[in-house]
């Protein structure tokens, strides 16, 4: 799988990048603003475009339009909500016995144990467990 890390803070793109191609053996490819990234997700076959949603312009949202082209080019900008909470799996458990969806599974990265969860009305959530 390849995947495309759209970041502007250099660290927490390498520990995401780091992550993925530990755990999973993707191949990572990093850009630092949008309208790098967007030239990356216009010219290569990506399968996954990891997207910063705080402070996006109108590159970012061209790149979300390249990964899915069904997203309208007005969309305005979305926040991505973390919990911190002592334990994901239990977390993610209680998220699914009051009705929430996972959308990605309780998954160890660089950080600490993560996982996205959407609520009975599908607004997305991410719960983290910090490493010690």
């Amino acid at each position: 799988m390849r995947v495309l890390v759209v970041e502007d803070h250099a660290g927490l793109a390498r520990n995401i990048g780091r992550a993925l191609r530990d755990s999973a053996a993707y191949a990572v490819d990093i850009s630092s603003d949008g309208q790098d990234g967007l030239f990356m997700a216009q010219t290569n076959p990506y399968d996954l475009i990891v997207l910063e949603t705080v402070g996006v312009g109108q590159s970012e949202i061209e790149i979300a339009a390249v990964a899915d082209p069904t997203m309208p080019a007005e969309m305005p900008p979305l926040w991505g909500v973390y919990f911190v909470v002592a334990d994901t799996d239990a977390s993610v458990a209680k998220a699914q016995e009051l009705g929430g969806t996972v959308v990605v599974p309780p998954t160890d990265i660089e950080p600490g144990r993560f996982a996205a969860v959407s609520d009975p009305g599908g607004a997305m959530f991410n719960v983290l467990a910090l490493k010690d």
